[in-house]
């Protein structure tokens, strides 16, 4: 796990060749930023441009920043945990990474307990978990979905049980205001009885 509590930690994808004083500054400038507001910048990626920035995959509970030219003028694609905004202007970059620090962390705190649970649950049942992944909504009805990545059926619905109940062991404070759903899905997505399983899973 990352720093996700504090919500420091961002990926840095750069495709784009640093070529001239001018790029050399301006990536200055965007580190310089990062480093100043307490992020831990982590380059994931360095590419000459053969990347599409729209096709890198980005992780539901992991800030990035992809930065790219396009007719020799800087774009940036920035990721919050939550949404992508898309900026030409870095002072808009830098007031976007500000804000969307401040929603991602908002909304981290207040669903840890469940995301806690959840990844406990994972340690214990990694034979059967492949992966728990969640997607924040914020403004939405269903502020976060979980989507708890089985590799079969096999024990499934006792998960989900003993799951259930840990939430429910939590004290009424605390989940009185969350707005969640759980759903389930299976690493074997081609196989036509698991997904006959998740639908039924998840209309239950």
């Amino acid at each position: 796990m990352h720093l996700e509590g504090d919500v420091k930690y961002i990926e840095l994808r750069l495709l784009l060749s640093i070529d001239c004083k001018e790029k050399s500054r301006k990536i200055t400038q965007i580190l310089s930023f990062l480093n100043a507001n307490g992020f831990i910048t982590h380059l994931t990626i360095l590419s000459l441009g053969d990347i599409n920035a729209e096709d890198i995959i980005e992780h539901d509970n992991v800030m990035s920043l992809t930065i790219y030219m396009i007719d020799n003028t800087f774009k940036f694609k920035f990721w919050n945990g939550i949404t992508v905004t898309w900026f030409s202007h870095t002072q808009d970059l830098f007031d976007e990474i500000r804000t969307g620090r401040e929603e991602f962390a908002s909304l981290y705190d207040k669903y840890e307990p469940i995301t806690e649970i959840l990844l406990d649950f994972k340690q214990k049942w990694t034979t059967f978990i492949q992966n728990i992944r969640y997607q924040y909504h914020p403004n939405a009805d269903i502020e976060l979905t979980y989507n708890i990545v089985f590799f079969e059926d096999k024990y499934v619905d006792e998960i989900l049980k003993k799951i259930n109940k840990q939430i429910t062991l939590l004290d009424r404070d605390v989940v009185k205001n969350l707005h969640f759903d759980i759903q389930i899905s299976y690493a074997s997505s081609g196989c036509i009885p698991c997904q006959k399983k998740a639908r039924e899973n998840n209309e239950n």
